[in-house]
């Protein structure tokens, strides 16, 4: 089940239920229930970083920045990591507070789907852009392929696919490319990881339109909270991880 739904503070966010059973989210059982994502509640004050200390959205300085942010729309783009999956089965996606960060000035498309591989992220972000556009892309893919043992240059040249796509349209201004995130007591899979992520890396530097953010920066197992930061199944993250993202994404939008 395949659905798109437009919910309050203008995130649009397409929710699915399809899980691969060979992917890393196959534990998730499968529902036919419309994932629904209450954005009134408020965050929880407790955060797991420092990050939170560092914004001032209701400052005056904070305020004529983002009147003068030269985007207006985002498009978050992955899989489980996007949608915002969290055990048990509900979802607290980044760009929740990511929304509230930017003062529910910017539309942003949530375009995260769970047990997504990179291979299939390209034809569905090809049809994206033949509807919409974004002025930013926001993409994180690959866990789900590292997973499934995918060929590592394979998975790479997908995710530079997906920045060649975004980047196409006349609109997009920049992409940012996320690094794979730990998957958290399966550490045989890292070496994978790091190959793929110094791959990122050394795209970022040959284009300056792609924006590199390290994701262990913010969410890593030797974090003295990394216990808060991730989910019970040690594959996603928790909503303070989740807000944690949004909250360093934030920071290095308006920077």
């Amino acid at each position: 089940l395949n659905t798109t739904n437009t919910y309050n503070n203008n995130i649009i966010i397409e929710s699915s239920n399809n899980y691969t059973n060979s992917s890393i989210d196959s534990f998730i059982p499968l529902t036919n229930n419309i994932t629904t994502i209450d954005l009134s509640t408020n965050l929880s004050t407790a955060l797991s970083t420092n990050i939170s200390n560092n914004i001032t959205n209701n400052s005056t300085n904070s305020r004529k920045l983002l009147n003068n942010l030269p985007f207006k729309s985002i498009l978050a783009f992955g899989d489980s990591l996007t949608e915002g999956y969290v055990m048990p089965p509900r979802f607290h996606p980044y760009t929740k507070r990511l929304n509230e960060l930017l003062d529910n000035q910017i539309v942003i498309y949530n375009k995260g789907i769970s047990g997504d591989i990179t291979s299939n992220m390209i034809e569905r972000m090809k049809e994206f852009y033949e509807k919409h556009s974004a002025d930013v892309a926001i993409i994180l893919g690959g866990t789900n392929d590292i997973g499934m043992q995918f060929d590592t240059d394979e998975t790479f040249n997908n995710i530079v696919k997906l920045h060649d796509i975004a980047l196409s349209h006349p609109n997009t201004l920049f992409t940012i490319a996320i690094t794979i995130p730990e998957i958290r007591s399966r550490s045989l899979f890292n070496n994978r990881r790091i190959y793929i992520n110094n791959k990122i890396k050394k795209l970022c530097e040959s284009n300056k339109r792609i924006h590199y953010f390290d994701i262990d920066l913010y969410i890593n197992h030797l974090n003295d909270n990394s216990t808060i930061l991730w989910s019970r199944d040690n594959v996603h993250f928790s909503k303070i991880g989740y807000d944690t993202l949004g909250e360093a994404l934030y920071n290095n939008l308006v920077n």
